[in-house]
Parts: structure tokens; sequence; C-alpha cells
């Protein structure tokens, strides 16, 4: 029983030996980098009270602004304060360069739109980030991350009495897309002597 016990803790502290890198210091770092969007990512609510609300009377309206029988996305029919109303949903998607002219159509239809007693147009957008784009801003974020990491490392090793070494290692970032930027945080590990 007794040698059982003492092959076992020797596993377990052989183990926890090899799970602990020995002299390294650990700390995970994070930037946020701006990212280009390949893609402005429109949806468009058309909203008719007329009691002849078509799919061609909606596109007679918001046509303009890209929005076409394609990319049409859902349609319903509800009651809305004792109104009946059709709402259309489209999806219109244009290179990010042409989110601005696309945008002031939207305006200018909601604008005509102000003093109508029937129809009514809201949209809001987002944006695709292609995996170019994101590889472009982790690699322009990498050595900043290595930076902001060999700074904390460094107080750290200081406050053990050590010196800090090499870059030993770096995790992958993971980006977390937020808008037209993404937050890139990494686990930064440095050998210290």
């Amino acid at each position: 029983m007794r040698y059982l016990i003492f092959i076992s803790a020797f596993l377990v502290s052989s183990l926890a030996a090899q799970a602990q890198q020995p002299n390294t210091v650990s700390t995970t770092v994070s930037t946020t980098q701006p990212v280009a969007a390949s893609t402005a990512v429109i949806t468009v609510q058309f909203y008719d009270a007329g009691l002849n609300s078509t799919l061609d009377t909606a596109l007679a309206v918001v046509g303009s602004t890209g929005a076409n029988a394609a990319n049409l996305t859902a349609s319903s029919v509800y009651l809305n304060q004792g109104f009946l109303i059709t709402e259309y949903d489209f999806t219109i998607e244009v290179p990010s360069g042409e989110f601005t002219a696309t945008r002031d159509k939207l305006v200018a239809v909601q604008r005509t739109l102000a003093t109508s007693n029937t129809q009514g147009l809201d949209w809001t957008n987002a944006y695709t980030i292609s995996d170019d784009d994101t590889a472009k801003a982790l690699e322009s974020a990498l050595p900043g991350l290595i930076d902001k990491g060999r700074a904390q490392a460094s107080v750290l090793a200081a406050a053990m009495g050590a010196k800090l070494g090499k870059l030993s290692a770096i995790s992958t970032p993971d980006p977390v897309k937020t808008g037209l930027s993404a937050t890139l945080t990494a686990k930064v590990t440095f050998l210290i002597e």
C-alpha cells in the first residue's frame, strides 16, 4: 500500500512540474486596433399603413437606396395602435466605400416621408470585416502586445528578484470585433534569469 501511495505522489508531483514552465513569467495584455471593413450591411425597414400596400409600392419608395425584391428578407402585417401596418425588411450589402452614398439616399427618403401619414422608414447598419482585414489588425497589434507584456512582466520579474529574459511564448490573440475595431488579448510569457 505504501508503495502505491509513493508512486501516486511521485506521478502527481512530476505532472505538476511538467505543467508549469520553470523560470518564466507570464502576463495577459490587450489592445484595441482599428479594422477596415470590407462591407456595410444595411437593414432597411419600410412601414406602410396604406390598405393597398404591396411590395411594388414599397420598392417605388425605397428602390433608389439599393433595396430590391432580391434583398427582401421579411414582410409582415400587424396591428399597431389600431392601424394595419405592412412592414418590408430589406438587407442591402454595399462595399464600405459606398456606405456614405447609400446612407445619404436613405436619409433623403426619410426626409420625403417625414410628412407622410401612412409611410415610414427606419434603418440600421453593421459592418463585416474580412479575415484578411482581421489578420492585418493582428499583424500590426503584435509588436504593441509584446511591448506591453514585456513592461508588465518586468515588474513581476523585479518583484521576484529576477531579471527579465527573452520572449518565450505568446498565445494566438483571439480578436473580439466591435464595429470597426478589434480587441486583441494575448498571454505573453518571458524567461526570467
